[in-house]
């Protein structure tokens, strides 16, 4: 079973990966308006790993 801070690593890894993508193909200036969506899946991705690997 997968531990919160191995799920929080994996995904500012892949967060990171992303940008990077994104900056070296130079599409962050033409889609920054998107940024906010990004932002709200990762808080939705937030919610999940705290529900899903919180101590009982």
């Amino acid at each position: 079973m997968m531990k919160k801070i191995h799920f929080d690593l994996l995904m500012i890894l892949l967060m990171a990966v992303l940008l990077l993508t994104l900056n070296r193909l130079e599409l962050l200036e033409e889609y920054a308006k998107f940024g906010l969506v990004a932002l709200l899946a990762f808080y939705w991705l937030g919610q999940y790993s705290e529900r899903k690997f919180k101590k009982k």
